[in-house]
C-alpha cells in the first residue's frame, strides 16, 4: 500500500461499500417501518454514488444545501434536488433564544 496513498487523485472518498450498504437499508427500512417520506440531505456526502444508493434503497429524493449541489445532482440525473428553505423570522409560539433553557427535557 506504500506510495498508493500519494498517486490518488484528490480530493478522495474512501468508503467500505458493505457498512454502507446496511446503513442506508437500516435508513430505509426505518422509514418504512414509520411511514415517512425519506429525502436524505447530501450535504453529508456530497457523491452522487451514495445519492443514487439511497434513492435505490427508497428515498423519495434528496435534499441539498446550495444551489450549486442542486447543479450537480441535476447534472447527474436527479430529477428533484430540494433545497429546503428555512423561515427568516421567528415562528410565533417558538421559544426565543432566551428562553430555550425553559424547553429543554430533564
Amino acid at each position: 500500500m506504500a506510495g498508493v496513498i500519494e498517486e490518488l487523485a484528490t480530493p478522495f472518498l474512501a468508503v467500505e461499500v458493505d457498512v454502507l450498504d446496511r446503513n442506508v437499508a437500516a435508513l430505509a427500512a426505518r422509514a418504512r417501518d414509520a411511514r415517512v417520506a425519506m429525502r436524505p440531505h447530501a450535504k453529508t456526502h456530497k457523491c452522487v454514488e451514495i445519492a443514487r444508493r439511497q434513492l435505490d434503497a427508497a428515498a423519495v429524493g434528496l435534499s441539498v444545501a446550495t444551489l450549486a449541489e442542486a447543479e450537480v445532482f441535476a447534472a447527474a440525473g436527479f430529477e428533484d434536488p430540494r433545497r429546503p428553505i428555512r423561515p427568516r423570522r421567528r415562528v410565533s409560539g417558538a421559544p426565543s433564544a432566551r428562553g430555550r433553557s425553559r424547553w429543554r427535557r430533564g
